[in-house]
């Protein structure tokens, strides 16, 4: 029997074809959701509403931009967290494009950002995509 010596190319061939699989995988994930799976409990700010929404109580506002994938993936775990807990808390979003001033006066550096605010204060600050497991104890531990 002859046995097959494996070379570097070919991990590397199989290194390629496993990331465009679960990039390929991943993606179509996001394009099966509903619309209100990912959105339904974030309330998108506007210009007027900023400053009256994130005043008075726990808030968490997550600055996105349009067509991005980790913005869409960091919103989907909010949606979640706010569908439990959207009476004693605030989900917000905002678009920093649309919005430059916020951007800047909350120095947003890159999206997804997420702020959590009390009484108009930032208290944490979420960058990035974080699991929806690890949003929880977040949540748990900044609003006790």
């Amino acid at each position: 029997m002859k046995y097959m010596k494996l070379k570097a190319w070919h991990f590397v061939v199989a290194i390629i074809l496993f990331s465009g699989l679960t990039r390929w995988l991943g993606i179509r994930d996001l394009r099966r959701r509903s619309p209100d799976q990912t959105s339904g409990y974030l309330t998108e700010l506007d210009g007027t509403s900023v400053a009256d929404s994130l005043s008075s109580r726990w808030c968490f506002v997550l600055f996105y931009q349009e067509n991005s994938e980790h913005c869409d993936k960091m919103e989907g775990a909010l949606h979640l967290l706010a569908k439990n807990n959207r009476h004693r808390t605030g989900f917000f979003k905002l678009n920093p494009d649309n919005y430059p001033e916020y951007g800047q006066k909350y120095t947003i550096s890159g999206v997804p950002t997420t702020l959590i605010l009390h009484d108009g204060k930032e208290v944490a600050r979420i960058m990035g995509v974080v699991s929806q497991r690890n949003l929880e104890i977040i949540y748990a531990r900044t609003t006790r």
